[in-house]
This record gives structure tokens, C-alpha cells and sequence, in this order.
């Protein structure tokens, strides 16, 4: 059996418990709520106080709703293919 000297037992076993925490339903789904909400504020932010007719600068908050919406985009064609 492979056995780390790097890592403690103790180590390991926090590693496994924070790892199936972090991958159960409920928090799946807390992240995945919270992630949104925070995607609607921010896109209604921008759409209501930093949407101008377009030119040379872009504002931040445009560049991250478009990270936004490519992270969704990207989830929903993963999620496709499984």
C-alpha cells in the first residue's frame, strides 16, 4: 500500500471530510444559489448605473457579468455531455 510520509493521518482524514462536505447535494446547491445571486446583482447593477452606448473603454463590471455568463455556459455544455 503507498503510504505519504509528507502528510499526517489526521491531515488526510480532514482533507476527505472537507472534501465530501464541499461535494454533498445541500452545498451544491448553496454555492450554486449564492453564485446566482450574486450574478443578479451584479448585472443589475450594471445594467441600471454602468450601461452607456458603447466605446472604447469597457467597464468592470461588464467584464464580469461576461466571465459570468461564460462560467454558466460552460457548466450548462458539461453538464450536456454527462
Amino acid at each position: 500500500m503507498w503510504k505519504s510520509s509528507k502528510w499526517s493521518k489526521p491531515y488526510l482524514t480532514y482533507l476527505r471530510h472537507l472534501k465530501h462536505f464541499h461535494e454533498s447535494p445541500i452545498v451544491k446547491y448553496s454555492y450554486n444559489s449564492v453564485s446566482y445571486i450574486i450574478f443578479l446583482l451584479i448585472f443589475s447593477y450594471y445594467l441600471l448605473f454602468a450601461y452607456q452606448i458603447p466605446n472604447a473603454s469597457i467597464h468592470w463590471t461588464e467584464i464580469l457579468v461576461i466571465m459570468f455568463v461564460t462560467t454558466m455556459l460552460i457548466e450548462e455544455i458539461r453538464q450536456v455531455k454527462i
